[in-house]
């Protein structure tokens, strides 16, 4: 007569916990290190988005930006550098071009 057993060794119940343990570590570590997400304000997004078509297309673009109640034209080139006509501050207001 075989007589059955059920339920697990010890070694399995070690490897399954350390299997959690490196995860719980790898876990934790990513969070503490990962950088806080910051809130997307549209100047930042439309400045990203003219870098992004002056790469894509090989051309200048240049957009209208409001800084402390002034008018600023900034160029993103095609090389990924922006170039403003006067310094940006993040208190910039987007204006809306004809």
């Amino acid at each position: 007569m075989t007589v059955v057993r059920r339920g697990v060794t010890l070694v399995e119940l070690v490897v399954v916990l350390l299997l959690l343990a490196i995860l719980a570590g790898i876990a934790g570590l990513t969070h503490a290190t990962a950088r806080p997400l910051r809130e997307a304000n549209a100047q930042e997004a439309r400045l990203e988005a003219a870098r992004d078509s002056a790469t894509r297309s090989g051309r200048r673009v240049t957009i209208t930006l409001r800084a402390s109640g002034r008018i600023v034209e900034a160029t993103a080139l095609p090389d990924g550098r922006l170039i403003a006509d006067s310094a940006l501050s993040h208190q910039v207001d987007v204006v809306d071009e004809p």
